[in-house]
Order: C-alpha cells, then structure tokens, then sequence
C-alpha cells in the first residue's frame, strides 16, 4: 500500500512537471519573433535605432504618443491588449502599481509587473 501510494506521488509529480499550465508564461522583453532590435548579433547602435523607428508617432490631437495614451490612463480603461508594431503590453497603472499587489497571472499566462508597497501609503 505504501509502495502503491508512492508510485502514484511520482506519477502524478512527473505529470505536472511536463505541463505547461502549471507553470506560468511571464512575457520578457523580445520574447516575440520579428523585432529587429531584439536580434543580439546587430550592434547595440543599431538595435536603438531600430526600436526608437518603431516607436508609435505622436498623435497631431494630444501629442502623446498612443502607446502611451493607454499605458497612462488611471484604470487602463482606454486601449488594451499590446501595441502592435512593438509588442509592449498594457501597463494598467491603477491594478499594477498604485493599490499594490491585486492581480495574479492570467490565463494565457501573462502576469503583470508589480511593485509591491504598503496599501494606504
């Protein structure tokens, strides 16, 4: 009966060790294909440039730039999801930072950045 129940720990510990919902996604930066500046063998100079040409233009309304318009907002109530053309994900400033830490890891395994401090400081 031991035997067996040891047999069945191992099993159970090699199975969730081989899947991959038990261990979370966390996106680092150039973890996507196709971004010039995350090729290591280009010249640092090179790679800067690259990402800065990337970069979203200021908007000729606000003069911010649109990834910034949704990464700044109090709530993340406007955007969402990434911007597209350099793969930076939504910051939502009010879950992230401001109240500490109240989120965890998605489903799709992203988790957010987090700043953890004292609520009420």
């Amino acid at each position: 009966n031991n035997m067996l129940s040891s047999v069945v720990l191992l099993a159970l510990l090699l199975a969730l060790s081989h899947s991959g919902s038990c261990f979370p996604k966390i996106p680092y930066a150039c973890s996507s294909e196709g971004r010039p500046w995350c090729d290591t063998h280009r010249p640092l100079d090179e790679r800067i440039n690259l990402l800065i040409d990337a970069l979203p233009k200021p908007s000729p309304v606000t003069g911010v730039p649109s990834v910034l318009r949704f990464m700044l907002t109090a709530r993340g109530a406007v955007g969402g999801g990434e911007d597209d053309k350099i793969g930076l994900p939504r910051y939502d400033w009010g879950a992230n930072c401001v109240h500490g830490v109240q989120s965890r890891c998605t489903s799709d395994g992203y988790c957010p950045t987090s700043f953890p401090n004292p609520i009420g400081l």
